[in-house]
């Protein structure tokens, strides 16, 4: 993974979204609610949330996890 990626790495709270509409939603839309509610957690590159996750940093148990292109 030495090329730039334009992932980002978004966590949305269990119990604040409802994965079926974050599901039926575009990347663009997703990142839109991310950025407006300050409960989420947002990774600019996938490199940044490889060294949280593997560092136990990412609460993967109570967040749903997308990878966003936009």
């Amino acid at each position: 993974m030495d090329k730039n990626s334009n992932v980002r790495v978004v966590g949305f709270p269990c119990d604040s979204y409802d994965r079926k509409w974050l599901d039926s939603i575009t990347d663009r839309e997703r990142s839109e609610a991310a950025c407006a509610d300050g409960n989420t957690f947002i990774f600019e590159d996938l490199r940044e949330f490889q060294e949280y996750l593997n560092n136990d940093m990412v609460d993967t148990e109570n967040n749903w996890i997308y990878f966003l292109n936009d």
